[in-house]
């Protein structure tokens, strides 16, 4: 339980009547992440934490995840907070970044785009990866339905041009195996 005193504090620092400096320092741990989910909760705009490491943004993440009520177990398009991780590979490496990365910072993207007022949680490193301009990305992705018809030729060549891998079995993000009349995703 929080001493009311505290709440009260956040309480009148949220409603814009707290009186002095308009600043909060030395939150630690939970406190730090329950003080966000009061503010997520009072103002319904994008929020964007910066965390100095990759460990404390995730350590965060999971902390807020705890005070929103978000599960990990809820769908990309139902969830508000999103971790925004770095490649984690060096530009001069001839490697790809791993494809849960990948798909965290294009579900952290989407959210921005579509205006769902998202909380992104990152690390400078991974801010200062470029990304696609706001225009190109809406046009980029699709929207599916469960049970709607779509062409299934120029449905494949969108995948492949977005970077999809035609596999045998798929085993991970970024796979998609076709089937007779199944496109497995």
């Amino acid at each position: 339980m929080v001493p009311s005193s505290l709440q009260e504090k956040i309480a009148a620092f949220l409603l814009g009547s707290w009186q002095g400096e308009k600043g909060i320092y030395g939150l630690q741990g939970g406190a730090r992440a329950y003080f966000l989910s009061l503010v997520a909760e009072r103002i319904r705009q994008p929020l964007l934490v910066l965390s100095p490491t990759t460990r404390e943004a995730e350590n965060l993440f999971f902390d807020l995840a705890f005070f929103l009520g978000e599960e990990k177990a809820l769908s990309p398009l139902q969830k508000r907070l999103h971790l925004f991780p770095s490649w984690e590979i060096l530009p001069f490496e001839q490697l790809s970044p791993h494809p849960d990365n990948v798909a965290a910072r294009l579900e952290g993207l989407y959210h921005l785009v579509e205006g769902q007022a998202p909380i992104l949680i990152s690390t400078p490193a991974a801010l200062m990866q470029r990304v696609l301009p706001k225009e190109v990305f809406r046009q980029s992705y699709r929207y599916l339905v469960a049970g709607a018809e779509i062409g299934r030729e120029d449905f494949l060549a969108h995948l492949v041009g977005w970077g999809f891998q035609n596999v045998p079995l798929v085993e991970e993000r970024g796979d998609f195996s076709v089937r007779g009349g199944i496109v497995d995703i």
